[in-house]
């Protein structure tokens, strides 16, 4: 006979190793905080991307970081740089309008919504359930679109 808190240990296991995680790991704001950059670079690899567009990110990165946008008030000593890689390209979903937003919400809503009755084996599953899921799903999926 289990008792109860052996089903539990290995719950209270994973909630103290995260606990432990989260006090143990400093965000990226409070390191730079402790010991600030002297200077933001960009290294990047998007396709498309123009000089200026790399201008304005390293502007406001050194506006976000309260650091200064040239690199002429260097001092001679160990300089800390502050170094963001982008890689990537262009969104293809960025020219897509409201109205095909909705559609494709909607559709992957209703697509959901039909499967998700079969999924596990559940006894309750028959066509008039997967067709009120799948509209259900779709009328979420219709209301999550234009967000």
């Amino acid at each position: 006979m289990d008792a109860p808190y052996n089903r539990s240990l290995p719950l209270l296991v994973l909630m103290g190793l995260c606990l432990a995680l989260g006090i143990a790991c400093k965000r990226p704001e409070t390191a730079i905080r402790e010991r600030p950059a002297q200077r933001v670079e960009l290294v990047q690899t998007v396709k498309g991307m123009t000089p200026e567009e790399e201008r304005v990110v390293v502007a406001q990165l050194a506006e976000g970081l309260s650091l200064p946008t040239d690199s002429s008030e260097q001092t001679a000593e160990s300089i800390r740089v502050f170094r963001l890689t982008l890689s990537g390209r262009p969104d293809r979903m960025m020219g897509r309008g409201l109205g095909s937003t909705c559609l494709v919400s909607t559709g992957l809503g209703a697509l959901a919504g039909a499967l998700l009755p079969g999924v596990g084996g559940a006894v309750w599953a028959t066509w008039r359930s997967a067709a009120i899921a799948a509209g259900t799903g779709g009328l979420l999926g219709l209301g999550y679109g234009p967000i």
